[in-house]
């Protein structure tokens, strides 16, 4: 199981999870309780980590199956609203996104999505959100194992 936490919009926790066969449920604050609900039916996923749009919306990023592990992405259709029930991937033509091993996710000093992952080649790359469309801005190098993103302090 892989779980990965963001706020909503309005600064409500939120705990996203894979189970075993890999699609995403969500679970939220409601009242003392929480409550937990199936986003998506797409199994096999291997990886989540959560980015939050420029708009507040929420982002799932995702990596496939090892027979599919290109770097998808499942967005709330409005802030504090209910996600889309497809993952789409980010850059279909991009081989290292195609091949994605791990993801880490973080929003850079203007509010866009950064994501940093590496491939079953060993390489690095990013792809950051750019006005809701994504691309692919640099390779970092090879030879990375692990990786992870941290938040831009307040100002």
């Amino acid at each position: 199981m892989h779980i990965a936490f963001g706020p909503d919009a309005f600064g409500n926790p939120y705990a996203f999870a894979l189970d075993t066969t890999g699609p995403v449920w969500q679970a939220g604050p409601s009242g003392d309780n929480w409550t937990f609900q199936q986003l998506n039916s797409k199994t096999g996923l291997t990886q989540i980590a959560i980015g939050i749009e420029a708009d507040n919306r929420l982002d799932v990023i995702a990596v496939g199956p090892t027979s599919d592990a290109r770097v998808f992405e499942l967005v709330q259709a409005s802030p504090g609203g209910p996600f889309s029930t497809t993952f789409v991937p980010l850059v279909p033509g991009l081989y290292e996104a195609n091949h994605a091993r791990k993801i880490s996710v973080t929003n850079d000093a203007d509010g866009q999505i950064s994501v940093f992952g590496f491939s079953d080649a060993g390489s690095t790359f990013r792809l950051v959100q750019y006005h809701l469309a994504w691309t692919a801005v640099g390779f970092i190098g090879g030879g990375v194992t692990n990786l992870f993103a941290t938040q831009q302090p307040a100002s």
